[in-house]
């Protein structure tokens, strides 16, 4: 899904194994996926593709970025 975004809206997506850090591990063990944009776990569980390209949309324009609903830190 974060492909097919990608694909329309161009970002650097990096994928982390939380296993090789017990920090991330500590953090988001129940969490996963989690997605951090711009460092805030802006998605976490679940993703839906129209709230992820919401996002980015966002902030490129340079529009704060807050959580999406439903998805707490």
């Amino acid at each position: 899904m974060l492909e097919r975004v990608r694909a329309r809206i161009p970002f650097e997506l990096v994928e982390e194994d939380i296993r090789a850090s017990p920090t991330l591990l500590a953090a988001y063990r129940y969490d996963i996926p989690v997605v951090i944009f711009e460092g805030i776990a802006t998605f976490k569980h679940r993703l839906r593709e129209e709230e992820v390209e919401e996002c980015l949309r966002r902030g490129a324009s340079g529009t704060h970025v807050a959580e999406s609903k439903g998805q707490g830190k």
